[in-house]
């Protein structure tokens, strides 16, 4: 299980296994008792772990500049969002776009896939025309078909 600690000598948030007995804080050297610390946000996940660290240090590095008026009871991190894989799931998040949109166009895709490079999405949308999930309307637009 890992999860997420602040030094409490320097406050830097770090990830730590939470298995481990003692971490030793990057920034300051402060040999940390894991089982003592407070865990913020708790993963089994390496990727989820680096996000959560992010947002908690975002999150602290605001509390320390413009502290809040009142006790923060508790800081949320936001899980990523899964990116949709299978069929129904792909034809569901492109549905919802074309919905507001009522045309596809690349970057729409992109967004709603998940996908950020260029010929990761040219692939992705050469596959979904061969599969008959989309058809070409013009030029650089789509639309899903039903």
């Amino acid at each position: 299980m890992l999860g997420v600690i602040v030094c409490s000598k320097c406050s830097t948030v770090q990830g730590a296994d939470l298995k481990s007995a003692h971490v030793t804080c990057p920034r300051c050297g402060t040999r940390i008792e894991v089982k003592r610390a407070k865990v913020y946000f708790s993963t089994e996940s390496p990727k989820e772990l680096a996000e959560a660290v992010r947002q908690i240090s975002e999150q602290m590095k605001y509390d320390i500049e413009n502290p809040p008026e009142k006790p923060r009871k508790r800081i949320r991190v936001k899980k990523p969002k899964q990116k949709p894989e299978d069929e129904v799931s792909i034809k569901n998040a492109l549905m919802k776009v074309q919905e507001k949109k009522g045309v596809l166009i690349k970057a729409d895709i992109g967004k709603a896939l998940q996908i950020k490079e260029n010929v990761e999405l040219e692939e992705a949308i050469s596959k979904m025309l061969l599969a008959g999930i989309l058809c070409e309307v013009s030029t650089d637009e789509y639309k899903l078909v039903l």
